[in-house]
């Protein structure tokens, strides 16, 4: 019913705003000392401390769908677990193994269209932003999509043993 959903939308923009905190040891929308500010730029939608999510955009993905300003477009409290943030290893290899059985070897990046693929190195910088993968280290160079998928699903039967 309705009661339920709008408490279930209120769950979720308490959690976005929760985990925000933990994330980052602030509030999005302010200075938690200065609650008549927070509740300004709550009430502006103006998140004054959003940058700190700049280097986790994942993270500030899934915040951004919780606390989403309308409501009906909030991912709610029981979808949480869908998100890319909280797959196990074995959820992103499913989702990673056809991206790299599909890549070619593109080096350069296509303009945006019809057809348009990014770059691998584009999504596997995006890849490493997944917890689940944090196999592949910041430092390493993008590889072959096979020796990559193979050196993935060693690593997630490595860690189902």
């Amino acid at each position: 019913d309705r009661n339920s959903w709008e408490g279930c939308t209120v769950d979720a923009w308490q959690l976005g705003t929760a985990l925000f905190y933990l994330f980052t040891g602030e509030h999005p929308f302010g200075d938690m000392h200065d609650p008549a500010t927070v509740c300004a730029n709550v009430l502006s939608d103006r998140r004054v401390n959003w940058p700190l999510l700049n280097g986790l955009p994942l993270f500030a993905d899934l915040v951004h769908r919780l606390i989403h300003r309308c409501p009906e477009k909030r991912l709610l409290p029981q979808n949480v677990s869908r998100h890319p943030v909280l797959w196990s290893l074995d959820q992103a290899v499913r989702f990673v193994t056809p991206l790299l059985l599909l890549s070619g070897s593109p080096t350069k990046q296509q303009p945006l269209g019809a057809g348009h693929r990014p770059s691998r190195s584009s999504w596997m910088r995006w890849l490493r932003h997944i917890p689940a993968l944090a196999v592949l280290g910041e430092d390493r160079p993008p590889e072959a999509p096979r020796e990559f998928l193979s050196r993935l699903c060693d690593q997630a039967m490595a860690s189902s043993c």
